[in-house]
């Protein structure tokens, strides 16, 4: 049996997210879906693939906060879907505010306790 390596825990989750690489600012804010969140990260869905470390700015819309939770996110792992040109990737949180990730946290936390809210 595998260990639970994850700090925080996670819920499954589709909601919008937009991102771009930072190094390249005057790129398009691609749009996709996570797949599951927490305080800690997200999985979700990219069109393109992102090398190991890279790093993205992100916009992710959390159910219940009004305004769209900035981070800035690095590829942990990334692996191609077995049918289509998407990729799931696996994103840390490595900058953000400290009341975004609380936002985050409460709303897995919430999700967890009352799964059909």
């Amino acid at each position: 049996m595998e260990t639970e390596r994850r700090k925080f825990p996670r819920i499954e989750c589709r909601t919008g997210v937009q991102y771009r690489h930072i190094h390249q600012p005057s790129a398009v804010f691609a749009t996709s879906l996570t797949k599951d969140v927490s305080a800690g990260g997200v999985l979700c869905l990219v069109d393109q693939f992102h090398p190991r470390e890279s790093r993205l700015l992100m916009q992710i819309t959390v159910p219940g906060v009004p305004a769209p939770i900035r981070t800035i996110a690095q590829v942990v792992w990334i692996r191609k879907q077995p049918y289509g040109d998407r990729y799931d990737a696996g994103l840390q949180f490595v900058e953000m505010v400290p009341e975004d990730r609380a936002q985050i946290k409460a709303y897995v936390d919430r999700s967890r306790t009352n799964p059909s809210s």
